[in-house]
């Protein structure tokens, strides 16, 4: 399972994986879980709620609906301030292969994705699907069917 990564064909981050890769994680049975962090999903702009569908939209044309979920590495309850997120995950914290080539806007205040800053905003993805032409039991398999499979096959 790649808990945590999108397609790099659609946004060049360091951390996405290439089509080959995720290809070879669906030949074997496993997921790609699209994740919502900003830097992932867009570089020359804060990324909206279609930047992310258009990640999932991609990678379940690159390996099919039964090897893609949902993942939003949105932290809620977890105190962290300006100054601590500026030197860990800001546009010139630890990370600078990562934020560092991002756009002038990533900052504290636009750091998340425009339509999604928070978990109580999960519902949106679902909508986002359906507005696009999944059917309901494929948004059921992207929200969480396709990662608790993969998590009853590890662990039974």
């Amino acid at each position: 399972m790649l808990s945590h990564a999108n397609a790099f064909a659609v946004c060049p981050s360091p951390r996405n994986k290439a089509d080959d890769l995720i290809r070879a994680v669906a030949d074997k049975g496993g997921l790609i879980r699209a994740v919502m962090c900003s830097p992932e999903v867009e570089h020359a702009m804060r990324p909206d709620l279609d930047d992310y569908l258009d990640q999932m939209d991609h990678m379940v044309k690159v390996d099919g609906i039964d090897h893609v979920g949902f993942a939003s590495d949105v932290t809620e309850g977890h105190p962290q301030d300006q100054d601590k997120w500026e030197k860990s995950f800001g546009p010139r914290g630890l990370y600078l292969n990562i934020t560092g080539i991002l756009g002038p806007w990533y900052e504290w205040e636009t750091r998340l994705n425009l339509d999604y800053a928070s978990l109580t905003h999960t519902p949106r993805i679902a909508g986002g699907l359906q507005r696009r032409g999944c059917k309901t039991g494929e948004i059921e398999k992207i929200m969480s069917g396709n990662c608790l499979r993969v998590l009853d096959a590890v662990w039974g």
